[in-house]
C-alpha cells in the first residue's frame, strides 16, 4: 500500500517527524488533536549496496582515513546488500543497549555496517557536520560502534569497541521496521449507515 508514492515506511517515517514523537501513535494523536509538538530531528537516505563488495573495499572508496582493527572488522554484520533506506536520528552515545531501546521507541533496527558505509560512498561530507554511527555485537558477544565523523579537517571512520570513549551527541543509522496498514473497521451497524444509500 503507498500514499502520495510513499512507502508505508516512509509514511511512517513523515508522521515521525511531523508528529515529534519517537512513539508513533502518541506524537500523531497529539498532532491530530491539536496539541503543540515539536518535529524530531530524522534524515532519510536511499543507497545500493553491491552484494559482491566487502566492506573493506566500500570503506577505501569513502576516501577518508581508516581506524580499524582487522580483528574489529571482521565481527561486522554483512547484511543483505541491495536497495536500501537509511534513517538517522539524533540521539547520544551511551550502551549498545540503551541505543537498541532507542531504535525499538521509533520502530527501528540497527543498519549494517555496509548500508553506512554506501551513504558515506554517495555523499563523501555527510558526516562533516552529522557525526554518525551504527552497532552490532560480534560473535563473541562484545559491541562494536562503527562511527564515521570529522575532526581536525579530517574525514575518518572507526570502529570502537563499546564503551569506549565515545560520548556526545550522535545521528544513529537505522533501518525501518515493516509496517503493516490495516484498514480502519467498519464502524455503523447495517441500518444505520448514513452513507448506504437511504
Amino acid at each position: 500500500m503507498e500514499l502520495f508514492g510513499l512507502n508505508p515506511e516512509e509514511v511512517s517515517f513523515a508522521l515521525r517527524v511531523i508528529a515529534g514523537k519517537p512513539g508513533l501513535p502518541e506524537g500523531v494523536r497529539d498532532f491530530i488533536c491539536g496539541k503543540k509538538v515539536e518535529p524530531l530531528e530524522e534524515v532519510l537516505r536511499h543507497v545500493f549496496v553491491d552484494p559482491e563488495r566487502s566492506l573493506s573495499e566500500m570503506l577505501e572508496a569513502t576516501d577518508r582515513n581508516i581506524i580499524i582493527a582487522n580483528e574489529m572488522l571482521e565481527t561486522a554484520p554483512r547484511g543483505e546488500g541491495g536497495k536500501a533506506s537509511v534513517y538517522f536520528f539524533l540521539d547520544r552515545f551511551g550502551s549498545i543497549d540503551y541505543l537498541r531501546s532507542e531504535c525499538a521507541k521509533r520502530n527501528y533496527i540497527p543498519a549494517d555496517p555496509r548500508s553506512l558505509t554506501a551513504v558515506h560512498e554517495t555523499d563523501r561530507a555527510f558526516a562533516d557536520d552529522r557525526r554518525n554511527c551504527t552497532f552490532w555485537r560480534g560473535p563473541d558477544g562484545k559491541g562494536y560502534f562503527m562511527v564515521f565523523d570529522w575532526q581536525d579537517n579530517v574525514r575518518r571512520v572507526r570502529i570502537v569497541p563499546d564503551g569506549v570513549g565515545l560520548e556526545g551527541q550522535v545521528w544513529i543509522a537505522c533501518f525501518a521496521r515493516p509496517v503493516e496498514i490495516e484498514p480502519c473497521p467498519r464502524t455503523f451497524f447495517p441500518g444505520n449507515d448514513p452513507y448506504d444509500g437511504r
